[in-house]
Protein backbone atom coordinates (compact mmCIF):
# COMPACT_ATOMS: atom_id res chain seq x y z
CA UNK A 1 0.00 0.00 0.00
CA UNK A 2 1.19 3.54 -0.78
CA UNK A 3 2.52 5.76 1.78
CA UNK A 4 -0.17 7.91 3.23
CA UNK A 5 -0.18 10.78 4.81
CA UNK A 6 -1.04 10.46 8.49
CA UNK A 7 -4.06 12.76 8.21
CA UNK A 8 -5.68 10.67 5.62
CA UNK A 9 -4.87 7.48 7.57
CA UNK A 10 -6.68 8.85 10.26
CA UNK A 11 -9.88 10.13 8.43
CA UNK A 12 -10.18 6.64 7.26
CA UNK A 13 -9.46 4.95 10.82
CA UNK A 14 -12.48 7.58 12.04
CA UNK A 15 -14.81 6.21 9.77
CA UNK A 16 -14.56 2.63 11.12
CA UNK A 17 -17.25 0.42 12.77
CA UNK A 18 -16.03 -1.22 15.99
CA UNK A 19 -15.33 -4.57 14.93
CA UNK A 20 -13.56 -3.01 11.98
CA UNK A 21 -11.81 -0.64 14.34
CA UNK A 22 -10.60 -4.02 16.88
CA UNK A 23 -9.04 -5.59 13.46
CA UNK A 24 -6.79 -2.57 12.56
CA UNK A 25 -5.44 -2.23 15.83
CA UNK A 26 -3.90 -5.78 14.96
CA UNK A 27 -2.11 -3.91 11.85
CA UNK A 28 0.90 -2.02 13.95
CA UNK A 29 1.32 0.01 17.11
CA UNK A 30 0.22 3.37 15.27
CA UNK A 31 -2.73 1.69 14.13
CA UNK A 32 -3.38 0.24 17.54
CA UNK A 33 -3.05 3.84 19.15
CA UNK A 34 -4.91 5.25 16.91
CA UNK A 35 -8.26 3.18 16.29
CA UNK A 36 -8.14 2.93 20.28
CA UNK A 37 -9.07 6.66 20.04
CA UNK A 38 -11.83 6.38 18.17
CA UNK A 39 -13.12 3.03 19.63
CA UNK A 40 -12.65 4.54 22.92
CA UNK A 41 -14.93 7.84 21.48
CA UNK A 42 -18.03 6.42 22.07
CA UNK A 43 -18.95 4.29 25.01
CA UNK A 44 -22.32 2.84 25.29
CA UNK A 45 -23.73 0.13 28.45
CA UNK A 46 -26.98 -1.52 28.91
CA UNK A 47 -27.39 -2.45 32.85
CA UNK A 48 -28.43 -5.61 31.26
CA UNK A 49 -25.72 -6.75 28.40
CA UNK A 50 -22.59 -7.74 30.64
CA UNK A 51 -21.06 -5.07 29.04
CA UNK A 52 -20.16 -2.49 31.95
CA UNK A 53 -17.74 -5.15 33.86
CA UNK A 54 -15.72 -5.04 31.10
CA UNK A 55 -15.82 -1.18 30.34
CA UNK A 56 -14.93 -0.61 33.64
CA UNK A 57 -11.92 -3.06 33.73
CA UNK A 58 -10.65 -1.67 30.30
CA UNK A 59 -11.02 1.63 31.87
CA UNK A 60 -9.29 1.05 35.09
CA UNK A 61 -6.44 -1.38 32.88
CA UNK A 62 -5.51 1.62 30.61
CA UNK A 63 -7.11 5.08 32.39
CA UNK A 64 -5.76 6.81 29.33
CA UNK A 65 -8.80 4.99 27.64
CA UNK A 66 -10.94 7.37 29.17
CA UNK A 67 -9.53 10.86 27.78
CA UNK A 68 -10.81 9.31 24.53
CA UNK A 69 -14.84 9.27 25.58
CA UNK A 70 -16.54 12.04 24.08
CA UNK A 71 -20.22 10.49 24.33
CA UNK A 72 -21.37 8.10 27.21
CA UNK A 73 -24.79 6.20 27.28
CA UNK A 74 -25.60 4.19 30.25
CA UNK A 75 -28.85 2.50 29.92
CA UNK A 76 -30.90 1.25 32.79
CA UNK A 77 -33.70 -1.43 31.62
CA UNK A 78 -35.55 -2.27 35.10
CA UNK A 79 -35.86 -0.32 38.40
CA UNK A 80 -34.13 -3.60 39.77
CA UNK A 81 -30.90 -2.58 38.07
CA UNK A 82 -30.65 0.07 40.58
CA UNK A 83 -29.59 -2.45 43.03
CA UNK A 84 -27.79 -4.72 41.36
CA UNK A 85 -24.14 -5.15 41.01
CA UNK A 86 -24.29 -2.49 38.16
CA UNK A 87 -24.60 0.26 40.62
CA UNK A 88 -20.91 -0.56 42.43
CA UNK A 89 -19.80 -0.02 38.55
CA UNK A 90 -21.33 2.75 37.92
CA UNK A 91 -19.89 4.02 41.22
CA UNK A 92 -16.65 3.21 39.92
CA UNK A 93 -17.30 5.36 36.88
CA UNK A 94 -18.23 8.21 38.36
CA UNK A 95 -14.42 7.42 40.09
CA UNK A 96 -12.69 7.96 36.28
CA UNK A 97 -13.00 11.62 34.69
CA UNK A 98 -14.04 11.71 31.40
CA UNK A 99 -12.15 15.46 31.02
CA UNK A 100 -13.23 15.91 26.99
CA UNK A 101 -17.37 14.00 27.64
CA UNK A 102 -19.11 16.29 26.31
CA UNK A 103 -22.74 14.09 25.63
CA UNK A 104 -24.40 11.84 28.46
CA UNK A 105 -27.37 10.06 27.87
CA UNK A 106 -29.31 7.97 30.72
CA UNK A 107 -32.14 7.26 32.60
CA UNK A 108 -29.85 7.42 35.95
CA UNK A 109 -31.87 9.49 38.54
CA UNK A 110 -30.59 13.30 38.95
CA UNK A 111 -31.58 12.50 43.03
CA UNK A 112 -28.84 10.15 42.97
CA UNK A 113 -25.73 11.15 45.02
CA UNK A 114 -23.21 9.15 42.22
CA UNK A 115 -25.12 10.37 39.51
CA UNK A 116 -24.18 14.39 41.05
CA UNK A 117 -20.78 13.33 41.96
CA UNK A 118 -20.39 11.87 38.47
CA UNK A 119 -22.29 15.27 37.18
CA UNK A 120 -19.50 17.43 39.29
CA UNK A 121 -16.22 15.66 37.44
CA UNK A 122 -17.89 16.31 34.18
CA UNK A 123 -18.40 20.42 34.12
CA UNK A 124 -17.18 20.43 30.20
CA UNK A 125 -20.84 18.70 29.36
CA UNK A 126 -22.23 20.66 26.85
CA UNK A 127 -25.16 17.82 25.54
CA UNK A 128 -27.45 16.13 28.18
CA UNK A 129 -29.97 13.07 27.51
CA UNK A 130 -32.16 11.81 30.30
CA UNK A 131 -35.12 9.79 30.38
CA UNK A 132 -37.69 9.71 33.31
CA UNK A 133 -36.25 9.19 36.77
CA UNK A 134 -39.05 9.98 39.02
CA UNK A 135 -42.96 9.83 38.65
CA UNK A 136 -43.79 13.02 40.98
CA UNK A 137 -46.44 15.16 38.57
CA UNK A 138 -45.53 18.34 40.91
CA UNK A 139 -43.13 20.65 39.50
CA UNK A 140 -39.41 19.79 40.97
CA UNK A 141 -36.93 21.89 42.08
CA UNK A 142 -34.06 23.45 40.55
CA UNK A 143 -30.54 21.86 39.83
CA UNK A 144 -27.61 22.94 41.97
CA UNK A 145 -25.84 25.36 39.17
CA UNK A 146 -22.49 24.47 39.70
CA UNK A 147 -23.03 21.29 38.19
CA UNK A 148 -22.93 21.19 34.45
CA UNK A 149 -22.63 25.19 33.89
CA UNK A 150 -21.73 24.84 30.52
CA UNK A 151 -24.84 22.92 29.21
CA UNK A 152 -26.45 23.68 25.79
CA UNK A 153 -28.54 20.88 24.62
CA UNK A 154 -31.51 19.32 26.87
CA UNK A 155 -33.28 15.98 26.08
CA UNK A 156 -35.79 14.43 27.93
CA UNK A 157 -38.35 14.02 30.30
CA UNK A 158 -40.31 17.05 31.58
CA UNK A 159 -39.13 16.92 35.00
CA UNK A 160 -35.77 16.73 34.34
CA UNK A 161 -36.19 19.80 31.85
CA UNK A 162 -37.44 21.89 34.40
CA UNK A 163 -35.08 21.36 36.89
CA UNK A 164 -31.49 21.72 34.17
CA UNK A 165 -32.68 25.02 31.95
CA UNK A 166 -32.61 27.37 35.10
CA UNK A 167 -29.75 29.32 35.04
CA UNK A 168 -28.03 27.48 32.12
CA UNK A 169 -26.76 28.85 28.28
CA UNK A 170 -28.80 25.90 26.99
CA UNK A 171 -29.98 26.63 23.24
CA UNK A 172 -31.81 23.28 22.37
CA UNK A 173 -34.62 21.84 24.08
CA UNK A 174 -36.62 18.47 23.64
CA UNK A 175 -39.35 17.51 26.05
CA UNK A 176 -40.94 14.08 26.40
CA UNK A 177 -42.92 12.38 28.57
CA UNK A 178 -43.82 8.83 30.49
CA UNK A 179 -41.70 6.25 28.60
CA UNK A 180 -40.20 8.95 26.23
CA UNK A 181 -42.15 8.17 23.72
CA UNK A 182 -45.26 9.39 24.63
CA UNK A 183 -46.72 12.67 24.39
CA UNK A 184 -46.61 15.55 26.73
CA UNK A 185 -50.02 17.38 27.51
CA UNK A 186 -51.06 20.61 26.61
CA UNK A 187 -52.32 21.71 29.79
CA UNK A 188 -48.15 20.56 31.44
CA UNK A 189 -47.16 22.67 28.47
CA UNK A 190 -48.97 25.49 29.54
CA UNK A 191 -46.69 25.33 32.65
CA UNK A 192 -43.06 24.21 31.86
CA UNK A 193 -42.90 26.42 28.76
CA UNK A 194 -42.88 29.83 30.72
CA UNK A 195 -39.93 27.82 32.72
CA UNK A 196 -38.18 27.35 29.82
CA UNK A 197 -38.85 30.69 28.64
CA UNK A 198 -37.17 32.54 31.09
CA UNK A 199 -35.16 29.32 32.28
CA UNK A 200 -32.45 29.56 29.81
CA UNK A 201 -28.93 31.68 30.67
CA UNK A 202 -28.44 31.58 26.96
CA UNK A 203 -28.45 35.37 24.77
CA UNK A 204 -30.34 34.52 23.06
CA UNK A 205 -32.48 31.81 24.83
CA UNK A 206 -33.91 28.71 24.09
CA UNK A 207 -33.13 28.57 19.89
CA UNK A 208 -34.73 25.21 19.03
CA UNK A 209 -37.58 23.31 20.64
CA UNK A 210 -38.52 19.72 20.17
CA UNK A 211 -41.82 18.31 21.89
CA UNK A 212 -44.06 15.41 21.68
CA UNK A 213 -47.77 16.31 21.83
CA UNK A 214 -50.77 14.58 21.28
CA UNK A 215 -52.02 15.71 18.35
CA UNK A 216 -49.98 19.12 16.00
CA UNK A 217 -52.99 21.82 16.14
CA UNK A 218 -53.12 25.72 15.93
CA UNK A 219 -53.55 26.01 19.38
CA UNK A 220 -49.68 24.02 20.53
CA UNK A 221 -48.13 25.98 18.06
CA UNK A 222 -49.91 29.20 18.94
CA UNK A 223 -48.98 28.48 22.91
CA UNK A 224 -45.23 27.83 21.61
CA UNK A 225 -44.89 31.47 19.75
CA UNK A 226 -46.31 33.06 22.88
CA UNK A 227 -43.77 31.45 25.29
CA UNK A 228 -40.45 31.39 22.68
CA UNK A 229 -41.23 34.21 20.50
CA UNK A 230 -37.55 34.17 19.40
CA UNK A 231 -37.61 30.39 18.32
CA UNK A 232 -35.42 29.40 15.18
CA UNK A 233 -36.63 26.18 14.59
CA UNK A 234 -39.21 23.83 16.11
CA UNK A 235 -40.06 20.04 15.68
CA UNK A 236 -43.50 18.69 16.92
CA UNK A 237 -44.27 14.82 16.91
CA UNK A 238 -47.40 14.36 16.57
CA UNK A 239 -48.68 11.07 18.69
CA UNK A 240 -52.42 10.86 18.15
CA UNK A 241 -51.61 7.46 15.34
CA UNK A 242 -54.29 8.98 13.32
CA UNK A 243 -55.52 6.22 10.71
CA UNK A 244 -56.09 7.24 6.88
CA UNK A 245 -59.30 6.03 7.13
CA UNK A 246 -61.77 8.68 6.76
CA UNK A 247 -58.86 11.75 6.39
CA UNK A 248 -58.67 13.96 3.32
CA UNK A 249 -56.42 15.81 2.06
CA UNK A 250 -58.56 19.54 2.36
CA UNK A 251 -58.56 18.83 5.74
CA UNK A 252 -55.43 18.13 6.67
CA UNK A 253 -54.64 21.61 4.11
CA UNK A 254 -57.18 23.59 6.68
CA UNK A 255 -55.33 22.14 9.34
CA UNK A 256 -51.99 23.51 8.22
CA UNK A 257 -53.60 26.84 7.22
CA UNK A 258 -54.69 27.25 10.82
CA UNK A 259 -50.81 26.42 11.99
CA UNK A 260 -49.55 28.62 9.47
CA UNK A 261 -51.81 31.35 11.19
CA UNK A 262 -50.13 30.57 14.63
CA UNK A 263 -46.97 30.95 13.44
CA UNK A 264 -47.07 34.03 12.93
CA UNK A 265 -46.16 34.33 16.51
CA UNK A 266 -42.83 33.80 16.00
CA UNK A 267 -40.40 36.61 15.32
CA UNK A 268 -37.19 34.50 13.07
CA UNK A 269 -38.51 30.73 12.80
CA UNK A 270 -36.57 29.28 10.27
CA UNK A 271 -37.40 25.46 10.48
CA UNK A 272 -40.56 24.19 11.04
CA UNK A 273 -40.17 20.08 11.71
CA UNK A 274 -43.46 18.11 11.77
CA UNK A 275 -43.57 13.96 12.03
CA UNK A 276 -46.49 11.39 12.95
CA UNK A 277 -48.91 13.30 10.28
CA UNK A 278 -50.58 10.73 8.41
CA UNK A 279 -50.82 12.48 4.64
CA UNK A 280 -53.83 10.47 2.62
CA UNK A 281 -52.29 9.67 -1.23
CA UNK A 282 -49.02 10.70 -2.59
CA UNK A 283 -47.10 12.63 0.36
CA UNK A 284 -44.35 14.09 -1.55
CA UNK A 285 -46.94 16.72 -3.82
CA UNK A 286 -49.06 16.97 -0.13
CA UNK A 287 -45.68 18.02 1.76
CA UNK A 288 -44.61 20.25 -1.05
CA UNK A 289 -48.03 22.26 -0.48
CA UNK A 290 -47.83 22.27 3.45
CA UNK A 291 -44.45 23.74 3.21
CA UNK A 292 -45.47 26.35 0.23
CA UNK A 293 -48.55 27.52 2.37
CA UNK A 294 -46.33 27.81 5.79
CA UNK A 295 -43.82 29.47 3.23
CA UNK A 296 -46.96 32.09 2.78
CA UNK A 297 -47.41 32.58 6.63
CA UNK A 298 -43.89 32.92 7.81
CA UNK A 299 -41.48 34.91 5.58
CA UNK A 300 -38.32 33.90 7.50
CA UNK A 301 -39.03 30.25 7.06
CA UNK A 302 -36.16 28.28 4.92
CA UNK A 303 -36.50 24.73 5.13
CA UNK A 304 -39.90 22.56 5.93
CA UNK A 305 -39.86 18.90 6.89
CA UNK A 306 -43.18 16.53 6.82
CA UNK A 307 -42.25 12.90 8.43
CA UNK A 308 -39.42 12.17 5.98
CA UNK A 309 -40.00 14.62 2.94
CA UNK A 310 -37.36 18.03 3.58
CA UNK A 311 -38.38 21.22 0.82
CA UNK A 312 -36.10 24.37 1.48
CA UNK A 313 -37.12 27.85 -0.04
CA UNK A 314 -34.81 29.12 -3.02
CA UNK A 315 -35.63 31.92 -4.71
CA UNK A 316 -39.22 32.45 -2.89
CA UNK A 317 -39.35 28.61 -4.21
CA UNK A 318 -40.03 25.76 -2.60
CA UNK A 319 -38.14 22.65 -3.59
CA UNK A 320 -37.72 18.91 -1.98
CA UNK A 321 -34.40 18.64 -0.64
Amino acid sequence: MPKLPPEILLHVISLLDPKSLDTVMGVSRFFADEAERFLYRSISMCSTDGRHERIRAALAKKPQRATYVKTLEITMDTPETFTSELVLTLVSLTQCTFPYLTHFRSTWSLNDLSFRTFLKAHSSLKSLELGKSFSTFTLPTSFPLSLIPKLEVLDGHWSNVVRLVKGRPVTRVAIRSANMASYVPYHRLERILPIIASGSDSAYGVQRLAVHVKEIIAAVVRLIAHELPALAALELVDCSYSDEEGYDIASLLAKMDGIGEAMRGFKALREFHISGVMIPGRSESVSGVIAENLGKSVSELERVMVNTDAWVRRDDVWVQY
